[in-house]
């Protein structure tokens, strides 16, 4: 079976809440992706308000040094995706 936004969300998730060394940069990773599917044409792994929301709670929850500036990065992401 092939993986769907709700699916790569859950493992997004996953990592936010594993307290992993490094889970919010493997979140990042996930997210990036997800995006590369979606623009390869296939929209079942399109990301979502979700999927964005999930990697910033990974790097709050990360507690890594520069976990607020990835944060306002993701976000800004967002921004330049919702004015494209």
């Amino acid at each position: 079976a092939k993986p769907s936004t709700f699916n790569y969300n859950s493992l997004i998730s996953a990592l936010a809440n594993s307290g992993e060394e490094g889970s919010a940069q493997r979140a990042a990773e996930v997210l990036e992706r997800m995006e590369q599917c979606y623009a390869a044409g296939d929209w079942d792994c399109r990301p979502n308000t979700v999927s964005f929301n999930a990697v910033i709670d990974a790097y709050a929850k990360s507690g890594d040094h520069d976990s607020a500036s990835r944060a306002e990065e993701v976000v800004r992401h967002m921004e330049d995706l919702y004015e494209a």
